[in-house]
């Protein structure tokens, strides 16, 4: 009987009942998770739950183990207690490939040494190290993670940046360098399980997962939300500057010193309007020097006609729509 094809997109929800390779057996990968006092629980199943999913489709891809640091019972962040699987020790560092130490928000920072020195033996041997909320704060406090980027809950930021002060201490929800996954709440934590896995077995099984877990999300791959992949690095800085600040906006010093706003300057523009291009957000400066507006980034309103600049740009780039349709609001005076 000759095989059925399926098409491009029912592939990814069939990968359950098709085996692209049936020849060919994928080595299983065993992920050990340290369940630390008041650990996160979101975080600990969204990551527990994406592996699941993952031999769901493809079976015995994942191998998953609990420990526990000493013997005996857990609570969690929720108030459940959890049974560790075993005690963390030397010998059960032998099984594991990927080691995720999860943490929570009111997980104390404090470190024994033998808890240090197993985290740097595991590090010499080879085994990929992962950190979940305020969980790199231990890799950090082990030295594990000089010279690497990585991500943790906001409220441990600078205890992180204190003890590892080589670190990249990032505001991402995750962060994969290398052998290093840190993740800085639940959500982030199921991305971060997301692109592991994609990295070790393809874009495919992961469409399969999110068709499962995150089926809304996978009904508008095409428009779903990503770090600005098409913006310049220099711009990229200044929009997460905004978005951090939305609250509390930035004095008029602080977004022209950043890197690059084009032709900006704090004495004033050089040019009344910028030519819009094609692989980048437009820049507008519009009725330079009317009503006061100094038409720079130091000015509220341009800073407002320059977002909205940038929002219809990062929209009509991701969905077929007239700019008309999508243009922002009158407002009376300007």
């Amino acid at each position: 009987m000759e095989r059925r094809q399926f098409s491009g997109g029912m592939k990814g929800k069939n990968l359950r009942y098709l085996n692209e390779n049936p020849g060919q057996l994928a080595s299983v990968t065993r992920v050990g998770f340290l369940l630390l006092e008041h650990f996160s629980l979101p975080a600990f199943t969204q990551t527990l739950d994406t592996l699941v999913t993952a031999n769901l489709l493809r079976p015995e891809l994942f191998a998953s183990r609990t420990f526990g640091w000493g013997e005996g019972e857990v609570i969690s962040d929720l108030g459940l207690v959890i049974r560790p699987d075993a005690a963390l020790d030397a010998a059960a560092l032998h099984d594991v490939d990927l080691l995720v130490i999860c943490g929570g928000f009111r997980t104390e920072l404090k470190a024994s040494e033998d808890f240090i020195h197993l985290l740097r033996s595991a590090a010499e041997q080879g085994i990929s190290l992962a950190g979940l909320w305020n969980g790199s704060w231990f890799l950090g406090r082990a030295g594990l993670l000089q010279g690497y980027r990585c991500a943790i809950h906001p409220e441990h930021r600078p205890a992180l940046a204190e003890v590892s002060k080589a670190a990249q201490v990032t505001s991402e929800p995750f962060v994969i360098d290398r052998d290093r996954l840190t993740a800085s709440s639940p959500s982030g934590a199921f991305h971060m399980a997301l692109d592991w896995i994609k990295s070790l077995h393809g874009k495919a099984l992961v469409e399969g997962i999110e068709d499962i877990l995150a089926f809304e999300e996978s009904r508008y791959r095409r428009i779903k939300p990503t770090e600005n992949v098409c913006v310049s690095a220099p711009l990229r800085e200044v929009v997460k500057l905004m978005d951090a600040n939305l609250e509390e906006p930035s004095n008029s010093t602080s977004l022209p010193s950043t890197p690059a706003v084009p032709g900006a300057s704090s004495n004033g523009c050089s040019r009344s309007n910028w030519a819009p291009r094609r692989s980048a957000i437009t820049w507008s400066c519009v009725s330079p020097r009317r009503d006061g507006c100094c038409s720079t980034p130091s000015c509220p309103r341009w800073m407002c006609w320059w977002r909205a600049g940038l929002y219809r740009r990062v929209i009509s780039a991701s969905v077929t729509a007239r700019i008309s349709d999508i243009a922002p609001p009158k407002r009376s005076g300007w």
